[in-house]
């Protein structure tokens, strides 16, 4: 849990805040902005292994940055954020 923790504000907190609240340091400099809250989503083991895979919207995929553990460990960071699994 702690790599998924530190691959979170490594990867993903400049755009989904290390709270997961959309409020990242990118948005809150106005260079982009509909980064969704992740409590205001569904999110479901395959949703989040969907776009961590494959990407969804405007953002990429993340399987040529992050091997498929580490993926996974994000996806136990990104749900204890919404308190899900």
């Amino acid at each position: 849990l702690e790599r998924g923790k530190v691959l979170f504000d490594q990867v993903c907190a400049a755009c989904h805040g290390t709270g997961g609240d959309g409020q990242g340091s990118i948005v809150q400099s106005g260079a982009y902005s509909g980064v969704p809250n992740y409590k205001d989503r569904e999110i479901t083991v395959g949703s989040v292994h969907y776009v961590l895979n494959y990407g969804r919207n405007a953002m990429g995929s993340y399987a040529g940055q992050l091997n498929p553990g580490d993926r996974w460990r994000v996806f136990h960071k990104i749900c204890r954020q919404v308190e899900k699994f």
